[in-house]
């Protein structure tokens, strides 16, 4: 209904980040200045927060968009609260890793292997944790544990945290102090003030084709800061409502006296039963919703309306529940190389094709089929030849990973090598134009002696 009205080509104030409508302002010019400068360090945490609806989604996609894919891997995160052993997990999936095995062993090796590949590839890796204020502490340490991984003293993962305001409380913290070490840049995203607020909203405008409507008095965009505190998630949810107001009731001008209206509008809608019993506009009041505190001050964030930290948390329990479920199957097969496993119905599920898939161990083992209640039957090998075969497995799995690493060290060298290579050529081609120059100076000269000889 708006875009029809006005003639716009999208929703000028909708809520979810989208880059094109990035505004640089002086808070959020600062703030992805300290982006790029942690960009350019390559190490140490980044460390950017504000209050909820200050931008920060959109000014971590406007700079993933400037990244160079070819010479940065970047993966984004939102986090619930992720208990320190769902942290790895989540991080694999973040960079699309498939560990070979099950449990913290397998997804550290993966995680390894995959930042050594990139480096021999001259790529760094960074990852970007959103709402970071959910993370214990102890995660937030499993987190520093895993920037530690470096090669020859040049690291390979470099994370950004961002968070609500509460997390600068997190770091200051006693027991941060390793952490605080490691953060090379720190800064608080502020809201936008008067003129800031009036420039935003047209440049919004300005990016879906406003032409002449709609008119704003300068003691609308007064109103509008002043019940928005210049917050733009607010700012997006009263002028997507104030456009809505114009387009039911036939107005191009919007000032104060409208602005007062639909303010107390909404702020009627979300209290008491207004905010049980939403009307048929259903989009502009969760935009309401999402735009209120969610915390009081006292420390305990509200229940969130924006639905995408429920998203985040709903996808953040379907991990947790993935990474038990695969650690419940690497104790079963390891119970089952004990010969530990009764024949209780456990036996079946261990030795599903998921398993199987999940636990490569257990392939070198013989899959025991039984139903009855009688234990299994062993005494066809001597004691300890599972075991043996299992350890030998490992060795083998260990050995084919140290020849990884050396096959990933010869690649750096020879890449080195061929950089040099190319850089010689470079001189030699520099050097072999000069002559040519010379040369056919020389020859230019002696045809014109020549000409000269001839000519007398």
């Amino acid at each position: 209904m708006i875009e029809d009205y006005f003639g716009f080509s999208a929703q000028p104030f909708k809520l979810s980040p989208d880059t094109k409508f990035f505004f640089s302002s002086a808070s959020h010019t600062k703030a992805m200045a300290y982006l790029h400068y942690g960009l350019r360090q390559a190490e140490g945490f980044i460390v950017i927060t504000g209050e909820i609806g200050a931008g920060k989604s959109l000014l971590i996609e406007h700079m993933f968009d400037q990244i160079n894919a070819s010479s940065v891997s970047a993966a984004h995160i939102v986090t619930s609260s992720v208990e320190p052993d769902q942290l790895l997990a989540q991080v694999l999936s973040a960079f699309q890793i498939e560990p070979a095995g099950t449990g913290r062993t397998a997804e550290l090796e993966a995680f390894e292997d995959f930042l050594f590949d990139h480096v021999n590839r001259g790529r760094r890796v960074l990852l970007v944790v959103d709402e970071a204020q959910n993370l214990p502490s102890r995660t937030i340490e499993e987190l520093r544990m895993l920037t530690n991984i470096n090669h020859r003293g040049t690291p390979l993962f470099q994370v950004f945290l961002v968070g609500q305001p509460e997390f600068r409380q997190t770091l200051a913290r006693a027991d941060m102090e390793q952490l605080r070490q490691r953060v090379i840049a720190s800064y608080h995203l502020q809201a936008l003030d008067r003129d800031e607020t009036r420039d935003y909203i047209d440049y919004r405008l300005s990016v879906v084709g406003r032409t002449d409507h709609p008119a704003f008095t300068e003691e609308a965009f007064d109103a509008i800061h002043r019940h928005t505190d210049g917050v733009p998630r607010r700012i997006n949810a009263l002028c997507t409502r104030l456009l809505l107001f114009c387009a039911l009731e036939d107005r191009t001008l919007i000032n104060s006296r409208v602005v007062a209206s639909v303010a107390a509008e909404l702020a009627h809608e979300v209290s008491d039963a207004g905010a049980l019993s939403l009307p048929s506009v259903s989009s502009v009041n969760s935009d309401v919703l999402a735009a209120r505190p969610a915390n009081d001050g006292s420390g305990v964030a509200a229940p969130p309306a924006d639905p995408a930290p429920n998203a985040a948390s709903h996808d953040g329990q379907i991990s947790a529940s993935l990474t038990e479920v695969a650690t419940a199957l690497s104790v079963l097969a390891a119970e089952k190389s004990d010969g530990l496993v009764q024949p209780n119905g456990r036996e079946e599920a261990a030795s599903t094709q998921n398993q199987a898939e999940k636990t490569p161990l257990s392939e070198a083992q013989p899959q025991t089929q039984t139903q009855t209640q009688t234990p299994p039957i062993r005494a066809a090998q001597p004691p300890g030849t599972e075991r043996q075969r299992g350890a030998t497995v490992m060795d083998h799995i260990l050995a084919l990973r140290q020849d990884l690493r050396k096959a990933h060290q010869g690649n750096r060298e020879i890449y080195d090598a061929i950089a040099t290579l190319e850089d010689q050529q470079s001189d030699n081609v520099i050097q072999l134009t000069e002559h040519l120059d010379r040369a056919d100076g020389l020859l230019r000269a002696i045809r014109r002696h020549g000409q000269h000889t001839e000519q007398k």
